[in-house]
């Protein structure tokens, strides 16, 4: 009677030791929560917007958020021909700035250092 107690407790010890090395290797961790971008927000990241195009209606706002590490400010217009309607401060890593354009239309707007582009549609 007593192998098969400890027959179980091994298996036990044994399942809970395999159970956490398989959560403890990789680079991330498989149960930490997937950031999930907001409808109206447009993350900044060392390879441009995403999304690159975002269709919002007349009145609601859209929210930059710098993804990156080094730090990002947007401006409407293109690098070659920024124009005035809206513009962001420097925006650090995690850090993020609300913009509301009043009219309807499509808007291009650029990132100052990286001369990414990307367009907001106000329907």
């Amino acid at each position: 009677m007593k192998s098969t107690g400890l027959f179980r407790f091994i298996r036990i010890t044994g399942f809970f030791l395999l159970f956490t090395l398989f959560f403890s290797c990789g680079d991330k961790n498989p149960l930490a929560p997937v950031e999930e971008r907001a409808d109206n927000e447009i993350w900044i990241n060392d390879s441009g917007f995403e999304p690159a195009t975002l269709t919002i209606s007349l009145g609601e706002s859209v929210i930059f958020t710098n993804k990156d590490s080094e730090t990002h400010a947007i401006q409407s217009g293109t690098p070659s021909n920024p124009t005035a309607v809206f513009a962001t401060r420097n925006l650090t890593k995690n850090s993020s700035q609300t913009i509301t354009i009043g009219q309807k239309g499509s808007y291009i707007y650029h990132d100052i250092d990286s001369h990414a582009t990307g367009t907001i549609i106000v329907l």
